[in-house]
């Protein structure tokens, strides 16, 4: 497991993210992810998992004192991200944060990529 107190930490971390995996964050900031803590569990870790009913849905077992939701699968993120850094090669992950949060909430309301 992987914990990321930040989505800059996450997405300035995206190329060592657990992959498979699914990322999750806390339920109590579903309607702004952008202040939440984030949590990453492999595909392998969430099979050993017992999946327990949360106010936010289906969560691993393990994560269930920190009232948690999923957000994301991992190789997903890293897509979104991989994709806004080809076509703007000089951007980078540990500056440009906005402009990857606004890819992901992109693809979120849409289910496509940005450009």
């Amino acid at each position: 497991m992987q914990y990321f107190k930040t989505i800059s930490e996450l997405i300035s971390s995206y190329k060592t993210l657990l992959y498979p995996g699914r990322i999750f964050y806390e339920y109590s900031q579903k309607d702004d992810y952008t202040k939440s803590q984030f949590w990453v569990l492999s595909s392998k870790e969430l099979k050993n998992e017992e999946m327990i009913e949360s106010k936010g849905g289906l969560i691993p077992e393990s994560l269930a004192p920190y009232n948690i939701t999923s957000f994301i699968d991992v190789g997903t993120f890293q897509d979104i991200i991989e994709i806004k850094l080809e076509n703007y090669p000089n951007w980078s992950v540990t500056v440009d944060t906005k402009v990857f949060i606004d890819a992901i909430n992109h693809y979120l309301k849409t289910d496509d990529f940005m450009d």
